[in-house]
């Protein structure tokens, strides 16, 4: 499967350590992405040169009360780009989730649930 088995090994791992383990239906398409020629190379290069900031200027233009969630132990985009991402946005609040990676919906459901009904009550 070259970049496809990849991919499933990568989420073997995840569905044993008790992390995300996407279905058999999202993994068939994943895998059958990976396969499309040029796609590694491509995520490949992509993820090994940083830009120099990773935040549209537009973001500077939100006014109304934002909550971020990030979670802590996310190793793709780094609690650092949570807080650079509260000074850019005026007005919002960086709510980190311990032990929780890139998907605190899916990781915290109930916690993510709670911070985001607590913000939204009056």
């Amino acid at each position: 499967l070259g970049a496809g088995g990849r991919a499933d090994s990568r989420y073997s791992v995840d569905c044993g350590d008790g992390g995300y383990c996407p279905d058999g239906g999202i993994r068939a398409v994943r895998n059958t992405a990976a396969m499309v020629p040029g796609t590694t190379k491509s995520l490949t290069a992509m993820f090994s040169t940083p830009p120099a900031s990773t935040l549209p200027d537009s973001l500077t233009t939100i006014t109304i009360p934002t909550m971020i969630v990030w979670g802590e132990d996310d190793s793709i985009t780094p609690v650092s780009q949570g807080q650079e991402l509260q000074r850019t946005v005026a007005e919002s609040s960086l709510e980190i989730l311990p032990d929780v990676g890139h998907r605190p919906h899916l990781e915290a459901p109930e916690a993510t649930a709670t911070l985001i009904s607590n913000f939204l009550r009056p």
